[in-house]
């Protein structure tokens, strides 16, 4: 890096922090050095990366919250064109100052409609990816008017997308009884054999059990299209990032996301724990997963997922 640079005095303030560093050089050190402000992407991880970094002289690195949006492309157009007519959304794609008083004026069968109209198209577009049998996805007729849920994302150790598999027989039992479909999907990074392991433990055993064998479906190679098919029209949405350390202390494991916003923005019922850019918010845009043991926190999923497929029922009578 140092024969790189061409000003002797850049060269110097490199050796000098290298110096204090013991020989070597973090990258979050050399970024925090250069970057004229500090930005998390959301009030939690803004907190956060202040707690964590210090300025050379120790004091304590101030970290600003910018939180992270979405774009108009992850909003199915029929709605977006029904939140624009009614100026929700101005032609900058910002909040109208009285838009929550429009929201509660919109029609409920126009909304049903847009979605359970959405719902058609999804079920053939899934008819063009493969599950996880290696066949095309073919969901029967009936399962246009079921439920639908996904956890849709990159697979990682904190995301805990085991957690809803925790007990098998139970989340079989309330997918019957309410009539859900899962539609589950997601990459591990290439290096992370753990996750892979994690990944095929979850598919065995949703292939041992007929149950979850018929209301469970993994679609292969997860990309940008297949997530915005399943946002545009799936009715529930988990976000699980874990929210505690293995002693019970509360952490932050998720700097933001977007995840849930293109569910909120979709008219899906967001399941999550209160961790990234949802803990922005003081009343939670969610249903939360609490507790203070793995074991509560799976019951409080299940509990969340019931009563969100009953809140979703219910809407199908508007």
């Amino acid at each position: 890096v140092i024969k790189n640079l061409e000003t002797e005095e850049v060269r110097q303030w490199l050796r000098s922090l290298i110096g204090e560093n013991n020989g070597s050089l973090g990258l979050s050190r050399l970024a925090i050095e250069l970057s004229g402000v500090r930005n998390g992407v959301s009030k939690i991880h803004a907190e956060h990366a202040s707690r964590m970094y210090k300025e050379r002289d120790g004091s304590q690195v101030i970290f600003h919250p910018v939180t992270n949006g979405i774009s108009r492309r992850w909003i199915e157009p029929r709605l977006l064109e029904l939140y624009e007519e009614e100026s929700i959304l101005n032609r900058d794609f910002l909040p109208t100052p009285d838009y929550m008083g429009r929201i509660e004026n919109l029609d409920a069968r126009v909304l049903r409609e847009i979605k359970t109209g959405y719902r058609s198209r999804l079920v053939d577009y899934l008819r063009t990816r493969r599950d996880q049998y290696g066949g095309f996805t073919t969901i029967d007729a009936e399962a246009v008017e079921a439920i639908w849920a996904c956890w849709n994302k990159r697979v990682a150790d904190y995301k805990r997308p085991e957690l809803l598999f925790t007990y098998l027989q139970k989340l079989g039992r309330i997918l019957d009884d309410k009539n859900i479909h899962i539609i589950l999907s997601g990459k591990a990074h290439p290096t992370d054999e753990p996750m892979k392991r994690r990944l095929q433990w979850i598919l065995q055993n949703v292939n041992e059990d007929a149950i979850l064998r018929r209301r469970v479906h993994f679609i292969q190679n997860y990309d940008a299209e297949l997530a915005k098919q399943l946002i545009f029209g799936v009715d529930i949405g988990f976000n699980t990032p874990r929210v505690r350390d293995e002693f019970g202390n509360s952490i932050n494991t998720e700097a933001d996301g977007t995840f849930w916003k293109k569910l909120i923005a979709n008219l899906a019922i967001l399941i999550s724990t209160k961790d990234g850019g949802v803990a922005d918010l003081d009343n939670l845009p969610c249903l939360e997963i609490t507790g203070g043991s793995d074991k509560e926190e799976v019951d409080s999923l299940y509990s969340c997922l019931v009563r969100a497929a009953d809140e979703r029922r219910d809407l199908t009578l508007w």
